[in-house]
């Protein structure tokens, strides 16, 4: 493979399907095939970059906004560019855009560009709090009893891995704006909530009894404190959240 080799696949939903515009980034006339992106719709912002505006020859330019709804989608056409020129792509886009890999309707994985501030408005506090916990749950939980409870209690630590996994690809799918993703992280949150809820009484109602179960009693209650006001702050922000993509 070498630099003049198209490998990389770049969807287009603007100007860069103009030819006047691929003329002046890669120097030739791409040959595209139309797709479209679902979950998304599409929405006008005003551009200050100036280069930009020359080059585009419009100050309005299209943006992707996620609405992750199966009948929302964004038409476009898909073009096969090689490195270098994805590399020309960048340096056409405006200033506050970034590239991001996505999955197309026709199931093809390509390039696309959106607004910076609509990527990170991705990383939300529910999203963040489920990939740090997806992967502090099991580990801290194999720290606190040992990889050999296994064999002693098998169901409590299986429980406490799935929870992690579910949080994982809660958080994940909700990132990559899948379209199942924002109703998968409230799933996700709900099922640790609950796990982490009657995990938590229970261990209160110990201490409040003075019939401790472990040493560390007092601190682990406040650890599952924490995570339980985490899950639950967690799971109301996701569920309105899906409320409001459900009814956009």
């Amino acid at each position: 493979m070498t630099d003049t080799t198209p490998t990389e696949n770049l969807f287009s939903y603007g100007t860069l399907q103009k030819e006047e515009v691929q003329l002046t980034t890669f120097g030739r006339r791409l040959h595209g095939q139309p797709d479209s992106l679902v979950g998304y719709k599409l929405t006008t912002i005003r551009i200050k970059d100036q280069a930009f505006v020359t080059a585009s020859g419009t100050a309005n330019h299209r943006n992707l906004e996620f609405s992750g709804k199966t009948s929302d989608f964004v038409e476009g056409r898909v073009f096969l560019v090689t490195a270098k020129e994805l590399e020309q792509s960048d340096g056409y886009e405006p200033a506050g855009y970034e590239r991001v890999f996505v999955q197309l309707r026709s199931g093809a994985n390509a390039w696309v560009y959106l607004n910076a501030h609509e990527r990170e408005s991705q990383l939300r506090f529910e999203v963040i709090a489920a990939l740090v916990m997806g992967i502090l749950l099991p580990v801290l939980e194999t720290g606190r009893r040992g990889i050999t409870y296994w064999a002693i209690d098998f169901t409590t630590m299986f429980e406490d891995y799935v929870a992690g996994a579910l949080l994982l690809i809660g958080g994940w799918s909700a990132y990559r704006r899948k379209s199942w993703g924002t109703m998968f992280l409230v799933l996700a949150w709900a099922y640790f909530a609950g796990l982490m809820g009657s995990s938590f009484w229970a261990q209160l109602e110990e201490t409040l009894r003075h019939n401790p179960s472990e040493p560390n009693n007092l601190m682990v209650v406040i650890v599952k404190f924490l995570l339980w006001s985490t899950c639950v702050t967690s799971l109301i922000v996701s569920f309105r959240r899906a409320l409001r993509e459900h009814s956009a």
